[in-house]
C-alpha cells in the first residue's frame, strides 16, 4: 500500500503536455526535469529529420521522455488497483523505492542521447 499512497500522494507538480494534458510530478523529479542535462533533451527531434516531410513530427526527445514517465507512473497505479496477490506483483508497485527508482529510469531513459 504505501508505494500505492507515494504514488498518489507525491506527484502534485504539473508538467503540461501536448499528447498527455498535465504530467504530475514529485518535487524532486521536478528538480531533475530542471537541470540543464535533462533541458538538452529539448533540441533533439525524437523523429530525426522526418520533420521535413511530415511537419507536425516535431517531437523531442524531452517530450517523449515526460510521456515514458507518465506511461511508467500510469503502469504503477494500475498494477497495484489490481485485485489479487500484492506480493505476485513486481516490487516497484509494492515499495516507495522501487517505484522512484523505476520512475527515474523512465524519466531518465534517454540522457546521453546527444
Amino acid at each position: 500500500m504505501a508505494a500505492l499512497e507515494h504514488l498518489i500522494r507525491d506527484y502534485t507538480e504539473p508538467i503540461k503536455d501536448p499528447v498527455w494534458n498535465n504530467i504530475l510530478f514529485s518535487a524532486p523529479l521536478l528538480r531533475l526535469v530542471a537541470l540543464p542535462v535533462f533541458q538538452k533533451l529539448n533540441g533533439i527531434r525524437q523523429l530525426g529529420p522526418a520533420y521535413l516531410v511530415y511537419p507536425g513530427a516535431t517531437h523531442t526527445r524531452f517530450c517523449h521522455s515526460l510521456g515514458v514517465f507518465h506511461l511508467a507512473r500510469r503502469l504503477l497505479l494500475n498494477l497495484r488497483t489490481q485485485p489479487g496477490d500484492p506480493w505476485a506483483m513486481p516490487a516497484a508497485a509494492r515499495e516507495p523505492e522501487a517505484a522512484r527508482a523505476f520512475l527515474c529510469a523512465a524519466l531518465l531513459h534517454d540522457l546521453g542521447h546527444y
